[in-house]
Formats: C-alpha cells, structure tokens, sequence
C-alpha cells in the first residue's frame, strides 16, 4: 500500500510539472467531457473533417480510403486544344469591345456619360452624320441656337464633335438626347420619320462645304461611329450623311466631310485601328 502511494505522487507531480492532470488533459483532447477546461493547441496531421457549429475547422473533408479527391471544375486546366481554342474565341469579341470602348473615351471629357446614359436603353437603327455649317461651334452654342432660333426643347443632335474653338479640337460632347435616350431632331423626312425617332445624330463643328475637319476630328468621329454601331448593332449600310438620306434637301455635311475616312472602306479595321 504505500509503495502505490508513492507511486501515485509520483505520479501526480509528474502530472503538475507538465501543467495538467491525467483526467484534464483527456478532457482536453475530447476523450472526456468536463465543462469549463480550457483546450490547448493540439498539432493534427493529416486532413481535418468539417464539424458542424465548430468554425476553427477546416472545411475540407477527408477522402474515404482508397478514393481521391476529384478537382474542382472552377480551378480544373483545360485538357485539350479545343478548350483552350474555345477560350480565346469567346474572349475575342469582349475584347473587341472593350478596346473600342477604351479608344473611344480617349476623346470624352465625361465618359460614363457616353457609356451608361440613365436613359432607359432605346433600340437604334441610324447613325445620321452631319456638320454645324458655322466656323465656329460647342455644344452649348447649338443647344441655344435650336431652342431660341428653331424652337425647339434642346440641341437636336445626339453628340457634337468640337473643332478647337468653343471646345477642344476632336472633343466629343454628349448631348441631353443621348442621355435620356431620346430620339433626335436632325434628319427630318417626310416619308422616313425613323431617321429622326431612330437614329443617333452626329454633328462636326465647322463649316465642312468650305473646308475639311481637323484629323482629330476624323479620328473621334471615327471612334464613336466604331463604338455606337458596336454598341447597338447599327448595320453599316445604317451608318450615312444627312445628304444620303435626304437628296437634294441639304448639302449637310458638305462636300469636305470625309466620307471615306469614317464610315466607308474596310468597315471593320478602322473599328481597332490605333
């Protein structure tokens, strides 16, 4: 009897030194319940199973024997060439986009003005070109001239492309119509009243039957065809003059506009074109 009580103090400052009892460190490990012990850190190898109500856990289960753990689809490699050939082609066209949207805000002092008018969306199906016929010209001094001399309620035109005089040379202005996605008051037409309720006005500042607009404004002009016609799937045989659709009516946008330069040609290069 008391060689076993030796033994069991023995025991017992073994236990003490190393700060724990026999019973509480079981309790510790989950082996015993006692409420109120404190757990320390316990190093567990291999995978940890995900216990409900136990957020330290890993979420990761352990496979069962003799089974694997399969990738998952969201982080799998493509395993062939025609996967990865399918990639780039589905990429190619958001790019497409998204070079042309980029180009073009280049020229647009406010570009979210252009890219998301808090308009509700309108389908489009014209994009009408046309010069202000003035040397000089902003979107502002057209917006007044339509409502005190025409009478009308804002600038007709949807986006007015400036020459370096009221505003910066190829500097593409947004006008009110294009915000709240509004038909235009430019290409009047007896029979073809879509020209106006369906079609996106474009004027160049200057007068383009005495001289040709600036290369900036070529350019912009250029841009913002690419870009609208991508946007709202205008057909280029929908991309024209004022003079084209009219006749004889107008000689807008002058015998200087640079037909070719913007619209015409190889239709698709000048959409990516530096």
């Amino acid at each position: 009897m008391r060689s076993r009580n030796k033994r069991r103090e023995s025991t017992d400052r073994r236990d003490r030194r190393g700060g724990l009892s026999g019973r509480h460190a079981a309790c510790c490990l989950g082996l015993v319940s006692v409420i109120g012990c404190a757990a320390p850190r316990v190093q567990v190898s291999g995978p940890l199973l995900n216990v409900p109500g136990h957020s330290g856990y890993s979420s990761r289960v352990a496979p069962s024997p003799g089974r694997t753990t399969a990738r998952s689809p969201a982080t799998a490699r493509p395993t062939s060439q025609t996967s990865l050939s399918t990639e780039n082609r589905s990429a190619g066209p958001a790019r497409a986009a998204s070079d042309q949207a980029r180009n073009v805000a280049r020229f647009v002092a406010q570009p979210k003005l252009l890219f998301n008018p808090p308009g509700p969306a309108r389908q489009w199906e014209y994009i009408v070109l046309h010069h202000s016929a003035s040397d000089s010209g902003s979107l502002a001094s057209i917006d007044q001239y339509h409502r005190e001399v025409r009478g009308w309620d804002e600038c007709g035109y949807h986006f007015v492309i400036g020459n370096g005089t009221e505003s910066g040379d190829g500097e593409i202005e947004v006008g009110g119509r294009w915000l709240k996605q509004k038909h235009g008051a430019h290409t009047k037409h007896p029979d073809h009243p879509e020209y106006n309720d369906d079609g996106i006005g474009i004027c160049l500042v200057g007068n383009l039957d005495g001289a040709p607009p600036t290369p900036k404004q070529v350019l912009a002009c250029r841009r913002l065809v690419g870009y609208l016609s991508e946007r709202c799937g205008i057909s280029p045989q929908h991309v024209a003059t004022h003079a084209d659709l009219v006749g004889q009516h107008t000689e807008c946008p002058g015998r200087y506009f640079p037909y070719d330069r913007v619209v015409s040609g190889s239709r698709l290069a000048w959409l990516w074109e530096e």
